[in-house]
């Protein structure tokens, strides 16, 4: 197994999340407030503050490109034994105007296990400004 590329997709789960594809789900994040969201990549289960929500879009586009890019570089997704992402989040409403605000702090943790093995980047967004933590 291509053991750089999974750490490599720890990495872009992360990075993915604070893209353009999560837009459609930030009013969402908003109504949930800070806490921890977890995503099962592969069943696109979430689940925020250890409670299951309803599925975000962002959970099927990490599903996506996960399985697309498995495929690429031919790992049999039965080689997968989990990918989930992690994130400690404070997004919500401006308190003074009540409207949506995107300023954002996120701490994301990707995690992918295959083969029995442990790929784990830790990656802080605070309004769109990235910083590895951890690899």
């Amino acid at each position: 197994m291509k053991l750089k590329r999974l750490k490599h997709q720890s990495y872009i789960l992360c990075h993915m999340f604070c893209g353009w594809q999560l837009y459609p789900d930030w009013e969402r994040l908003a109504e949930l407030g800070p806490g921890v969201l977890e995503i099962d990549i592969l069943t696109e289960t979430c689940r925020f503050n250890f409670q299951e929500v309803p599925r975000l879009s962002i959970a099927s586009a990490l599903r996506n490109w996960l399985l697309e890019d498995l495929k690429t570089n031919r790992i049999p997704l039965e080689n997968i034994e989990s990918a989930k992402l992690i994130v400690q989040m404070h997004a919500g409403f401006d308190k003074r105007t009540g409207l949506l605000n995107y300023h954002h702090d996120f701490l994301l943790e990707g995690i992918i296990v295959g083969n029995g093995r442990q790929y784990k980047t830790k990656l802080e967004d605070k309004n769109g400004r990235q910083k590895i933590i951890e690899t």
